[in-house]
């Protein structure tokens, strides 16, 4: 009886392996198909802070993204990476991600460019989505991302980390942000203007992104506390219409860049220096 289960056992075994084996060889080769997702970023403008490892990248791989909001005519991340793409082999895809606050709106958009990936990658072919300064940090990138591996959990992904909007902005007016103990507020432009007087308080640096629409309501809240002189503005950074700009007063009633950032130190005053001469060049007083 027990030698009886026992080939009936083995009996089974038998006629599932081979189905199961070639259930795995299935899978491997479907996950085999599957191109590479990578997230690259470009940095803040200066097509010379782009890294080693993304430029490496970006002349190799065969289909490159680039986000467009519908209020450009072209895209800034293509114009920092265009001289280093060969479009003779290399595919290069306009992502369209209109401007818009309410996130929820922009569902369609993200749907339709989740597809679009998709078709690239699942044909195995490797894809570069470029960005602004970081992948991670205030990127369209990232809720790109998030939908993609709900859709494909098994699609392996890299990120190649940029210079900072940030970052490059502080360097070009030689300012340390933070030292030892200090704190760092990033905030972005959706901050309502009275909520960042606290902020003001509670940190001993801000960057204030995309300060364009609300350095109105900002300046006389500087002034207010004492702090104006703490403060410098930087517009388009790292470009050759970049703007460095400490007599805030005269950004009043102004159209500002978009791509412009509002660095603080809340403790002490900034000293008026540039480092380079692009920034010399550009620098209002």
């Amino acid at each position: 009886k027990g030698q009886k289960k026992l080939q009936i056992k083995l009996q089974i075994k038998m006629e599932t392996a081979p189905k199961n084996e070639a259930a795995k060889v299935k899978e491997s080769e479907k996950i085999k198909m599957l191109g590479k997702l990578y997230g690259v970023g470009v940095g803040p403008g200066d097509p010379q802070l782009l890294t080693l490892k993304a430029h490496r990248l970006l002349t190799t791989v065969p289909v490159v993204y680039v986000p467009k909001s519908g209020e450009e005519s072209g895209s800034f991340a293509l114009s920092i990476i265009d001289p280093f793409l060969d479009r003779g082999r290399q595919e290069v895809i306009d992502l369209l991600f209109p401007m818009c606050k309410d996130q929820s709106g922009l569902a369609q958009f993200w749907e339709k460019s989740v597809g679009l990936l998709l078709d690239r990658l699942e044909k195995g072919l490797d894809v570069a989505c470029v960005c602004i300064g970081d992948p991670l940090l205030y990127s369209t990138f990232s809720y790109l991302l998030e939908r993609i591996i709900a859709r494909r959990p098994d699609l392996p992904v890299e990120i190649i980390p940029g210079v900072t909007s940030i970052s490059a902005c502080a360097a070009s007016v030689a300012l340390p942000l933070v030292k030892a103990g200090e704190t760092l507020a990033v905030i972005p432009a959706t901050y309502e203007p009275e909520a960042v007087r606290g902020l003001l308080r509670q940190f001993d640096a801000l960057a204030l992104m995309k300060v364009n629409r609300v350095i109105d309501q900002i300046l006389p809240m500087l002034e207010e506390m004492g702090i104006r002189d703490h403060a410098v503005f930087i517009s388009r950074c790292g470009t050759d219409q970049q703007e460095i700009v400490w007599d805030l007063d005269s950004l009043k009633g102004k159209e500002l860049n978009y791509h412009s950032i509002l660095l603080i130190r809340t403790k002490e005053p900034i000293a008026r220096r540039a480092s380079g001469a692009l920034s010399e060049k550009k620098s209002h007083v």
